[in-house]
């Protein structure tokens, strides 16, 4: 299990793709921030996404919306199964 936290409040991408991409980590907790970010990629199978209470992920402006696409879900379906809020910035 790995906790994801974001240095840059300004873009989480970086951090949210290198958790991603971590052939070690199979769960991922993403703690209770704002977590900007523009769209990421599955690098893995049967990882799973936690999204501590008050984790907020919003699209970078001007990035797709749909940042998780790759699920196959619309952002409030996704959100919805993680508990987590999505909105654009």
């Amino acid at each position: 299990m790995c906790c994801a936290v974001c240095p840059d409040p300004a873009d989480c991408t970086a951090s949210m793709q290198a958790a991603l991409d971590s052939p070690a980590i199979r769960t991922i907790v993403f703690a209770a921030q704002t977590w900007i970010t523009q769209p990421l990629h599955f690098t893995q199978n049967d990882t799973t996404l936690v999204f501590a209470p008050g984790a907020l992920v919003l699209a970078k402006a001007g990035a797709d919306a749909n940042i998780f696409d790759e699920l196959g879900l619309s952002p409030g379906q996704w959100a919805a199964q993680c508990g987590a809020t999505v909105a654009s910035s």
